[in-house]
Order: structure tokens, then C-alpha cells, then sequence
């Protein structure tokens, strides 16, 4: 049976490789709080958005620290830090990440753009699902917020 500190380790190898992958893409990255025993790690003493957040002691500056330097994205996922990977969306990277929310109408809207159903995605912590759009369709959507 593996221990908690090599569960902890694989992970962080893993958020390396991950790391690495989207910087060969040319998406710049951040780190992010963690959540850990269901909890996000940042010292705020009010709710957040937990392991949705810049690490600040590494990104003073939040998303504008985000950066495509292979030297970086080793010191920040390669070493000790416990976090998770953030994905600068936007002009920088050109990408438009989109939260397809069950619980608010996400499936209904979606219908709407059937081509995203063939778009790379990752499964939410709220039970959605995130989707990742670059190119044509990007440009035709816009925000609902």
C-alpha cells in the first residue's frame, strides 16, 4: 500500500508532466492553490474558490505571472510546491475555456454548439465539465457572464 507522501509525489510528477505539456502548446501557466482535506490551502480566512486560485507566493502578480518558460514551470511544478495547474485562457494563448454547468443550463446552451461535443475536456469538481475550445468556434462565442 502506498503512503500519503508518495500519492503526493506522484501527483505533483504528474502536474510536471501536465505542466509541461500545455507550455509545448503554447498556453501559458500558473500555479494554483490545492485542495487538500477538502479545503483549499490558501490562508484566506473567507470562502474561496478552492484550488481555482493563483499560489501567490510563487505568483505575486496572479495570471499576469502566467508564462510559457520551461525554467519556471520546473521551479514551480518540479520542486516542493503541492499545486495545481492553471491554463491562461484568452489572446495570450488563444484559447477559450468554457464551464458547461449542469446545475445552470450548461447541457441546454450547449446544444446551441454542437462542435464542442469534439472539443478536449476535463470533468469539473461541480459534476460538469470543462471544455477547451481554440480557433473557429472560440471566436463565436461569447461570455455569459
Amino acid at each position: 500500500m502506498m503512503d500519503k507522501k508518495q500519492i503526493t509525489r506522484e501527483r505533483m510528477d504528474r502536474t510536471l508532466e501536465c505542466a509541461l505539456y500545455y507550455i509545448s502548446q503554447g498556453w501559458p501557466v500558473l500555479p494554483l492553490h490545492t485542495i487538500k482535506g477538502g479545503h483549499c490551502t490558501c490562508p484566506r480566512k473567507k470562502p474561496c474558490k478552492p484550488g481555482k486560485h493563483p499560489y501567490s507566493p510563487l505568483v505575486p502578480n496572479g495570471s499576469k505571472d502566467a508564462t510559457t518558460d520551461e525554467e519556471t514551470i520546473l521551479k514551480w511544478f518540479g520542486g516542493d510546491y503541492d499545486v495545481n495547474i492553471g491554463i491562461l485562457a484568452g489572446k495570450e494563448s488563444g484559447l477559450v475555456l468554457l464551464d458547461i454547468d449542469p446545475e445552470h443550463g450548461g447541457n441546454e446552451s450547449l446544444k446551441k454548439y454542437p462542435k464542442l461535443l469534439l472539443t478536449p475536456s476535463v470533468k469539473t469538481g461541480g459534476g460538469g465539465r470543462g471544455a477547451v475550445e481554440k480557433g473557429e468556434i472560440a471566436s463565436s462565442l461569447r461570455s455569459s457572464q
